[in-house]
């Protein structure tokens, strides 16, 4: 993990800002950490399985993986062991001997960011080493999957589980870049693929960049791989781009993988039923060999469903979505079949 910051972490808002030595000094301490956990790995322990939550930026992930750490019990890399991204089994272990394995949640986020220690954590430290993302954009997927060494991630993944030993729910919005190679080398893994109305997603990453940065023209969240001809445009249109192409880039990886590895999921579907998501899961779980997971406590009968729709933020948005679908179908960059930031 390099200590190099981009323009748009150094043009951040004070509140969002990271202190760049706090950040020095955990890279330091976990390059101290990582051959630790390469001999602490205990590679005869009984391995786990994981839920793995892709989704786009504002498109409900966090409270996804709040819903299922809590009501399923399932472990998480949480605000304490995301700080150790080069030794997560060592941070796991340090943060259940802090709070212990019963975790409360709130239900709750700030543009992804959770409050609590024991809440979820994104943990984009984590896949950027392995994925080699430190430098983005831009980024080749396939040029960096020749460069990752899988078998040693495989073996830090399931060491993770083995730290909880119990399955684990990880947001991993960045395993859409390697789903393929991720689904071969954790065979036991489920990959959930949570989705949003495209335009709600382009309003609240603006408004998201706005809260960043004070304007909507600065680059925020993950880079599509032709994030190239997304550059010169105005921010909506950037916006526009960055929703479809992301959302296509990982519909097309999902439909590789067996049904049975996938679970299809709406954020209106989530709020409006909670319990049914997360029983869901919980089946695919119980469907792994070894494994018995179940709902612990009585979930929130619904969720609020946050629209824009009624705004003319949101006419707008969708106008511009439709337009630039157009223009990258007619690049060959987008299928013609998909592209909406919704479910294939």
């Amino acid at each position: 993990m390099s200590t190099t910051y981009k323009y748009e972490e150094m043009s951040q808002r004070v509140g969002f800002r990271k202190d760049i030595s706090d950040e020095t000094f955990l890279t330091a301490l976990n390059r101290r950490l990582e051959p630790f956990e390469e001999q602490a790995t205990d590679e005869n322990a009984a391995a786990f399985p994981r839920v793995l939550i892709l989704g786009l930026h504002r498109s409900g992930t966090t409270v996804l993986s709040q819903l299922l750490a809590h009501y399923l019990g399932l472990g998480v890399v949480d605000n304490i062991a995301a700080r150790f991204w080069l030794a997560p089994a060592t941070g796991i272990r340090l943060s259940r001997m802090l709070l212990g394995n019963d975790r409360v949640t709130t239900l709750s986020s700030t543009y992804g960011k959770t409050a609590g220690l024991g809440e979820p954590h994104e943990f984009s430290y984590f896949w950027h080493h392995w994925f080699k993302m430190e430098n983005m954009p831009p980024y080749d997927p396939a040029a960096a999957a020749r460069t990752v060494d899988w078998t040693a991630f495989t073996s830090t993944m399931r060491s993770m589980t083995r730290a909880w030993g119990k399955p684990m729910v990880l947001k991993a919005p960045d395993v859409a870049y390697h789903i393929e190679d991720v689904a071969t080398t954790l065979p036991e893994d489920i990959f959930i693929n949570i989705t949003r109305d495209p335009a709600d997603i382009v309003v609240s990453l603006l408004r998201a960049r706005m809260a960043y940065y004070g304007n909507t023209e600065t680059w925020l969240g993950s880079y599509p791989e032709r994030w190239d001809v997304l550059q010169g445009m105005n921010g909506r249109d950037q916006v526009a781009g960055q929703v479809l192409l992301l959302a296509d880039m990982a519909r097309k990886g999902l439909r590789r993988l067996p049904a049975r590895r996938v679970v299809h999921l709406t954020l209106q579907h989530l709020c409006a039923d909670p319990a049914s998501a997360i029983a869901d899961v919980r089946d695919r779980l119980n469907a792994c060999p070894g494994v018995s997971v179940d709902i612990q406590a009585t979930p929130p009968e619904k969720l609020t469903y946050n629209t824009y729709e009624s705004t003319p933020e949101y006419a707008v948005c969708a106008q511009r979505l439709a337009v630039m679908r157009e223009k990258l179908l007619s690049m060959g960059l987008l299928d013609s079949d998909g592209g909406e930031g919704q479910c294939a």
